[in-house]
């Protein structure tokens, strides 16, 4: 899918406005499939016409799933923008 000047223009408002977020708060609990755990913001990618943001896996004592997830799962984790503001709106209303 080819952007125009004005699709490329609100991508990387965007991107800037998600880059920005994710440096005051880099941390995110994400709900998976084998668990819960804690991720770090790695890089806002941008695949099939939408933005992919990346979050590696950090193994922190303090979430018991992690091992779990890290074997069946990996330590990357990638959210669609929606995806990744529900968590945040969870996360942080936590």
């Amino acid at each position: 899918m080819e952007l125009n000047k004005q699709q490329y223009s609100e991508l990387i408002n965007t991107t800037d406005c998600i880059n920005a977020l994710c440096a005051q708060k880099p941390m995110l609990v994400i709900n998976t499939e084998c668990g819960t755990g804690k991720y770090r913001f790695r890089k806002v990618g941008y695949k099939d016409g939408s933005i992919l943001m990346e979050f590696i896996l950090i193994h922190d004592s303090g979430f018991k799933d992690t091992d779990v997830i890290y074997h069946k799962l990996g330590d990357h984790c990638y959210l669609t923008l929606n995806q990744f503001l529900y968590a945040y709106k969870n996360y942080v209303s936590a």
